[in-house]
């Protein structure tokens, strides 16, 4: 993933194309996974279920 640089531009945490691409969707499914916590899914049994509203 990309952060801010000092100068403006953008930099990689980490060095590597592989590395820079599995940063990434590392981040991306930490943010997934969040939101399904917030949305009140769960996972039991082999099953999806998402608390009532």
């Amino acid at each position: 993933m990309v952060t801010a640089a000092g100068w403006g531009g953008r930099k990689a945490r980490v060095r590597g194309a592989i590395r820079i691409a599995t940063d990434a969707d590392t981040r991306a499914a930490a943010c997934n996974w969040a939101r399904l916590a917030t949305l009140g899914v769960t996972h039991h049994g082999g099953t999806w279920t998402v608390a009532p509203p």
